[in-house]
């Protein structure tokens, strides 16, 4: 077993994303070239704010032995599956219950009308639509003011 240190860029917009657990490429760079897989062990909660980079140690099956002390390589760490269900912009969810169920306002015809959705994940950033939203629904993002069911309202892309 190796274990390799690293630090990586942490992109700031979801601080609730933790890396525990995930499957993890690292790719030595030095004279092996060649991937190894493994998960991360344990991670910083700290991230440096100069140059937003946060600890982590990767354990990495090494029976082969071919991990040295003081190689250097990459990791890639893939903190979410991508989705296969839609997902907006969580600004657009107007409400949310505990239970998962949320409100967003969707356009027809020049006018706003609610609509209740079921949520999976929100990252803060995307929320994924896990039912109860059409691929061709024009989902209201941001207005100014407040908004009522009925309202007309003027639809931008």
């Amino acid at each position: 077993l190796a274990i390799v240190f690293l630090g990586f860029r942490h992109d700031g917009q979801n601080p609730n994303q933790s890396p525990r657990n995930r499957q993890d490429q690292f790719k030595a760079r030095e004279r092996l070239r060649e991937e190894f897989r493994g998960k991360i062990a344990r991670f910083s909660e700290y991230e440096d704010p100069a140059n937003r980079t946060m600890r982590a140690e990767i354990d990495l099956p090494n029976p082969s032995g071919r991990l040295r002390e003081g190689m250097y390589g990459a990791a890639t760490i893939l903190l979410e599956p991508p989705t296969e269900h839609l997902t907006i912009p969580s600004a657009a969810l107007h409400e949310r219950t505990e239970q998962d169920d949320g409100t967003i306002y969707v356009v027809q015809g020049h006018v706003a009308h609610k609509q209740h959705v079921r949520i999976g994940r929100d990252d803060g950033i995307r929320a994924e639509v896990t039912g109860g939203l059409s691929e061709d629904a024009s989902v209201v993002v941001s207005y100014s003011g407040s908004l009522e069911e009925g309202e007309p309202v003027e639809a931008e892309q």
